[in-house]
């Protein structure tokens, strides 16, 4: 990462953060949304869901942190907060 410009970060910049906290999990992107996927995902079954997406379009719509604070929700959520199936985390840029 650019420490000069903190907006200029990738994909494996935000897994190398998450995976530096201990968890093993990548971000992975999609066409209009990214997913959590590893032993570590949100949910068990390591399938594609709402309940792992979070619908942006681009990266930057988040820092890293908000990346992980995104995870940690979902994980939150899988653990019986938010029911599979609920509506998705969504950055102020995707719910505009």
């Amino acid at each position: 990462m650019n420490k000069e410009n903190p907006k200029r970060f990738n994909v494996r910049s935000v897994t190398k953060r998450l995976r530096s906290l201990g968890y093993d999990v990548e971000l992975v992107r999609g066409n209009g949304y990214f997913w959590f996927h590893g032993p570590d995902d949100p949910l068990d079954d390591h399938s594609i869901s709402n309940t792992q997406s979070v619908y942006v379009s681009n990266l930057h719509a988040f820092s890293i942190e908000q990346w992980v604070e995104q995870f940690l929700e979902l994980k939150k959520g899988a653990d019986g907060t938010i029911k599979k199936g609920s509506l998705p985390i969504q950055s102020k840029e995707a719910s505009q």
